[in-house]
Order: structure tokens, then C-alpha cells, then sequence
């Protein structure tokens, strides 16, 4: 109708639709995370999230991702954290750097069979070039990250605070588990798998 105003609803439904397109499936109540975690992905994430807990049930993550920007990732973390409803997380595929914290932040944390998770330290102490940054500013901006990261970390799992801040992040080391390693009881990654 040509001069209607565009109301509230329209722009929720314009927005849903642009969520749908990356990932959200209404229906089933699953959002998906199969990408770079960027400001656009935290937005539609945290978006999607605001939108399904208006209604009670679970809510499912599904992940595969190798990982992306860190305030980001904490941008969809803080939500998954405030979200009312059951959230369950599922890794497939690669579940990498920060989405390794998204995975394991769930109610309930599930990987399928031949997914793999991989943890490292924070990289923010390396410029485009491969370069240190010399800079105090960002080296302790870098080492507060890190320390967020891994006190997040030691909440979800079975791992200290310690092992996640110094054990992992004396050298820039990478730590991989398969499923099975996710599992154990000395990791803490997941409760389960998911079939």
C-alpha cells in the first residue's frame, strides 16, 4: 500500500529474515554459527537469541567455526550467559579458538563424532606483519583478554584457570581434541556426542 508506515513489526521481520539467511532456523529453535565470528555474526547471534527466549524450550547452537574476533565472541558469550532458557551447544566439524569457548559455555555441550575442538593462546600480541607489538597499552590490553578468556574457560570445563592462562599460554601452542578427548572428565569440553 503505497505511503504505509513501516511499523516495529515490519523491521523485526526484515531483520529475522536477514538472521535466516545466516543461520537461524525459527522453527526448530537452532541457530547456527558456521563462520567467522565477526560484529555481523555476534549480531545476528545475539539478535536471534533475544528473539527465541520469548518463548520457553531449549534453544540449540550449532557450531563450526574456526573461531574470529574476540569481543565478538564475548558479545555472544555474555548473551548465551543472560539467555533464561536451556541453551545446548553443538560442535561439528572445526570448533576453533573462540568458538571453542561458545561450545563449551552451553547447559548442555555435545560434539559429534568426528569433530575437532582446538584451543590456543590469545594471538593479539602479533601484528598483520608477524611483528610483536611493543606498545605496553596493547600488551596489556592482550593480557587482560587472555585472562577474561581463561577464567571463562575454567567455568565450563574441567581445566583450571591456570592451566587455560599459563600452562596453555606459555608459547603460542595449540591444543586439539577429538571428540572422544572432549569427553573426558580431565577436559571437561562436552558432556556428550551428538547423533
Amino acid at each position: 500500500m503505497p505511503g504505509k508506515a513501516i511499523t516495529k513489526v515490519d523491521t523485526e521481520l526484515a531483520k529475522l529474515n536477514m538472521m535466516f539467511d545466516r543461520g537461524l532456523d525459527l522453527d526448530n529453535r537452532f541457530i547456527y554459527i558456521f563462520d567467522e565470528i565477526d560484529a555481523r555474526m555476534a549480531e545476528n547471534v545475539v539478535m536471534s537469541l533475544s528473539h527465541l527466549s520469548r518463548e520457553e524450550g531449549k534453544i540449540t547452537i550449532i557450531i563450526n567455526s574456526p573461531g574470529g574476533s574476540v569481543n565478538d565472541m564475548f558479545a555472544i558469550y555474555d548473551a548465551i550467559q543472560a539467555t533464561p532458557n536451556e541453551i545446548v551447544t553443538v560442535g561439528i566439524g572445526e570448533i576453533c579458538s573462540a568458538a571453542g569457548l561458545l561450545l563449551v559455555c552451553g547447559d548442555k555441550r555435545l560434539a559429534s563424532p568426528n569433530a575437532m575442538f582446538m584451543a590456543h593462546n590469545v594471538q593479539g600480541g602479533i601484528d598483520d606483519e608477524g611483528e610483536m607489538w611493543t606498545a605496553n597499552s596493547q600488551m596489556k590490553a592482550t593480557l587482560v583478554v587472555w585472562k577474561m578468556w581463561a577464567k571463562c574457560m575454567a567455568k565450563h570445563t574441567n581445566h583450571t584457570e591456570n592451566y587455560w592462562f599459563k600452562e596453555l599460554g606459555n608459547t603460542v601452542r595449540e591444543l586439539w581434541l577429538t571428540t572422544d578427548q572432549m569427553k573426558q572428565k580431565k577436559h571437561g569440553v562436552v558432556d556428550g556426542v551428538w547423533e
